[in-house]
């Protein structure tokens, strides 16, 4: 029985160097047909139904177990910390009541991302594009497609970094987001540059656990889209 809270999986996610490493997390959602999962390292994403009682880890001790859910924990209590306080009232005249969004198939409700600054850019059509290359369109050194997972990783910072929200980190001081207030498009940003910045923020406040996907990843798969759309001679967004 899969249980919301309690139950711990093991899935492997490929890394930046193309290697893939096994991370363990709890299940803290669940609908009809996907499970939603956070990862120790702060990641998160969905596992189909069909899918999850193979990566169900059952041979953990109870220390073990416990260490997850702990990290877990803390990851999500941050991030909802994180999530109130970036929260910024409208101005009275423009005040209305929000409905609150979805994680795709986490049946998990959250607070809706922040459009992004590009007032030209189509925030729908753009994550709907990106999306299906990653998924579809093999790409990068190794000419692959990404795994709904990592896919849906990607979308999620890309968001962020499009948003001016900037990227936040559970192991970052309170307040400190890359590329927060900035102003960041598709078609104009520079990402190799991007890239170093990145990694150089993360040498002054830390590594991230996922080996690049928090931030590395992400923008290095937001050039490589970049690419791709200038090879197919799009227009702006």
């Amino acid at each position: 029985e899969i249980e919301v809270g309690v139950t711990i999986v093991e899935k492997e996610f490929e890394l930046d160097n193309g290697q893939t490493k096994p991370f363990r997390g709890v299940v803290v959602a669940a609908n009809e047909n996907k499970y939603h999962v956070v990862y120790e390292d702060g990641d998160e994403g969905g596992i189909d139904a069909e899918d999850i009682r193979e990566l169900v880890k059952n041979d953990l001790s109870a220390e073990e177990a416990a260490a997850v859910r702990t990290e877990v924990a803390k990851y999500r209590r941050q991030k909802r910390a994180a999530t109130s306080a970036a929260v910024t009232p409208e101005p009275p005249e423009k005040k209305r009541k929000e409905k609150s969004s979805k994680t795709a198939g986490s049946g998990e409700a959250t607070s809706a991302t922040p459009r992004p600054r590009n007032l030209n850019l189509n925030f729908d059509a753009w994550e709907k594009d990106m999306l299906d290359w990653l998924l579809n369109v093999p790409h990068g050194k190794n000419h692959k497609t990404c795994s709904q997972d990592n896919a849906q990783q990607v979308i999620r910072q890309a968001r962020k970094l499009l948003s001016g929200q900037g990227v936040p980190y559970k192991n970052w001081p309170e307040g400190v987001a890359f590329a927060k207030n900035e102003s960041i498009t598709l078609d104009g940003t520079n990402f190799d540059s991007l890239y170093e910045r990145a990694k150089i923020f993360q040498k002054k406040y830390g590594e991230d656990k996922g080996h690049g996907w928090l931030l590395l990843h992400p923008i290095h798969k937001m050039k490589l889209y970049q690419e791709h759309r200038a090879s197919q001679q799009r227009g702006e967004w």
